[in-house]
């Protein structure tokens, strides 16, 4: 599948049009969307459950529901993001910005079986790791050495606080690991991606197939692509730098393409002198298509360096198919990092929050004395 981008009209008559690639694999899509409308099924009947024993005496039941409801609410957003954003990636790259948010979201689904299983009310005069009931002046439980807890947060006990922070740290991960993910869709970013060019004369008859690598900045809107008409190469345009291009003529009766460089090796400037060269280089392919494919690098090299320039009367169509590979490495690094940073963040903010709080008790406690 493909969506047309832009279509734009040459003052040399020649009509350009631009193409992002989609995925062809409907797999992919279909498959997290039908498990997004199982979680949002699940939490909307969690939180009618949660609802209905809201006025009831705690109970496990009620925290686990509580637990899956909060986190389909949380999570409903940021994934259908997402996943708008993942469908237009590479395989390889969907799974390295999987990879965080999986791994986070196997923690929320650790935690809530945990409390599905363990969570009880807590009792401060019973042993808070087996249960053993304590006398009112004992300090550790005689039956398995634990120390008493007088003091736990919510009226939980502390491996239960403990479990439903990390819970909850956890689905503050996938959040913001998601929404990150999503961010990639809507800010400029250099990416690197393939371009797949047809050339074509006025009869619709082929020239030329050219292959290359580019440097593309992904823009929000149609619109503004648009909106820059033939401006699309060079510093301000949409295709920044464009390298390792490759042509060939069209098949003839089943002959072998031959793929001819249209760019210096090992990533030399483009001057005069090689353009000039091309010529003889496309030596081999019929004249149309040779003439075609170096003018089709003469226009682009020109457009690159903020030139205007337009491509021969011969090429009345030019096709370019935009495959995008992965956005700048830094970007990647970050949308992978965003997650565990807002968990740690928080989490460091919590435990300064929380001594703040016991150290002004214990100032309390001891003026009172």
């Amino acid at each position: 599948m493909h969506a047309i981008l832009a279509t734009n009209m040459l003052a040399a008559d020649t009509l350009e049009n631009f193409i992002v690639a989609k995925p062809t694999s409907a797999f992919w899509t279909a498959f997290p969307i039908n498990n997004l409308i199982a979680l949002v099924t699940l939490a909307a009947v969690s939180l009618a459950a949660y609802l209905l024993l809201l006025f009831r005496p705690p109970s496990r039941a009620r925290v686990v529901f509580g637990f899956i409801a909060a986190t389909g609410a949380n999570l409903l957003m940021p994934i259908t993001m997402a996943l708008m954003v993942l469908s237009k990636m590479p395989i390889a790259l969907r799974v390295v910005l999987a990879i965080v948010p999986l791994i986070a979201f196997a923690f929320v689904l650790r935690g809530i079986v945990w409390i599905a299983c363990h969570w009880r009310v807590f009792d401060p005069t019973r042993c808070g790791a087996c249960n053993h009931q304590l006398l009112r002046e004992q300090i550790d439980c005689p039956e398995c050495g634990a120390a008493r807890r007088a003091s736990p947060v919510w009226g939980w006990g502390a491996e239960q606080s403990r479990v439903a922070a990390r819970t909850a740290l956890a689905v503050l991960c996938v959040m913001v690991s998601l929404y990150a993910v999503g961010a990639l869709g809507v800010m400029k970013l250099e990416w690197h991606a393939k371009l797949f060019v047809e050339l074509f004369d006025e009869h619709e008859a082929e020239l030329a197939t050219i292959l290359a690598d580019a440097t593309v900045v992904e823009r929000a809107t149609v619109a503004e692509i648009a909106a820059e008409n033939a401006a699309n190469y060079g510093a301000q345009g949409w295709i920044r730098e464009v390298s390792g291009a490759f042509a060939a003529p069209p098949t003839v009766d089943g002959r072998t393409i031959r793929f001819v460089a249209l760019t210096p090796p090992d990533g030399r400037a483009i001057d005069g002198a090689w353009l000039d060269s091309l010529p003889t280089k496309l030596a081999s392919f019929p004249p149309t298509s040779a003439e075609a494919s170096a003018n089709w690098m003469r226009t682009i090299t020109a457009r690159l360096e903020g030139k205007s320039a337009n491509f021969a009367s011969d090429i009345a169509d030019v096709r370019t198919t935009i495959d995008l590979r992965y956005p700048s490495l830094w970007a990647i690094i970050a949308v992978m990092c965003a997650g565990p940073i807002a968990a740690a963040l928080v989490a460091f903010a919590w435990k300064r929050f929380i001594a703040h709080i016991m150290r002004k008790a214990q100032a309390a406690t001891q003026s009172r004395v």
